[in-house]
């Protein structure tokens, strides 16, 4: 039983031994509440209860109701914590990585604390060499290693990036951004020996990439995707 209806339970004994009290049935009405006395953990009294015998044990059960509701306050607390605000601190989905895993590769994490927007690719010789991600407005984080021709593809106003889309081998050939409700880009990628499209699961949009660099190229990349902001 709970603290909730174990209080609601002494609170209808005591009810019914003042009943019992007032009606009359005096002995039982006194065995009654002096039972419900040793429940509560108080002394029962000697003879009929008083108005201290009642109070004690009026201030026993609602303290019991008390405690069960403030329980129930941080419990509800705690809920709305763990289901609003917590995802928003640790999810992370990871996404598969793209391009090649070469021995003695640079480990590199671009980050953005405001949904990424667009990115710029820097190629040369048909694979990336260097990677910028746009944070909305704030400065891009970036990992450019060649001064190189970059190729800018920014999301509509008011979107975001949900995933990407480009040409893998044993490097990272070419990559463009997917953006929420945009069309399809029209234009068809090269390089590579195969094509890949990665998109975030449903309510999240990408945060950030993992890339893995050795010689001034981006060898293996692979998507971050966090919650999307409500």
């Amino acid at each position: 039983m709970t603290d909730e209806h174990l209080a609601e339970t002494q609170h209808r004994t005591l009810e019914s031994a003042l009943l019992l009290l007032r009606t009359g049935f005096r002995r039982e009405g006194a065995e009654l509440f002096a039972e419900l006395c040793a429940e509560l953990g108080l002394a029962p009294p000697k003879g009929q209860p008083g108005r201290r015998e009642l109070r004690n044990v009026r201030a026993k059960i609602g303290k019991r109701l008390n405690t069960f509701q403030r329980v129930l306050m941080f419990a509800l607390i705690f809920a709305v914590f763990c289901v609003l605000i917590l995802p928003f601190w640790i999810y992370v989905d990871r996404g598969t990585w793209r391009g090649g895993e070469p021995p003695g590769a640079a480990s590199v994490t671009l980050e953005c604390d405001s949904p990424v927007d667009g990115i710029t690719q820097h190629r040369e010789r048909n694979v990336v060499r260097g990677l910028t991600l746009h944070c909305g407005s704030e400065d891009p984080e970036q990992r450019s290693t060649l001064e190189t021709e970059p190729t800018r593809v920014d999301c509509p106003e008011g979107s975001a990036v949900i995933g990407f889309e480009g040409r893998e081998g044993d490097l990272v050939d070419q990559i463009r951004p997917i953006c929420a409700d945009a069309p399809p880009h029209q234009e068809t990628l090269s390089g590579g020996r195969n094509g890949f499209r990665d998109l975030c699961p449903s309510g999240t949009r990408v945060s950030g990439v993992e890339l893995r660099v050795r010689e001034d190229r981006i060898h293996g990349l692979r998507m971050l995707c966090a919650l999307a902001p409500r």
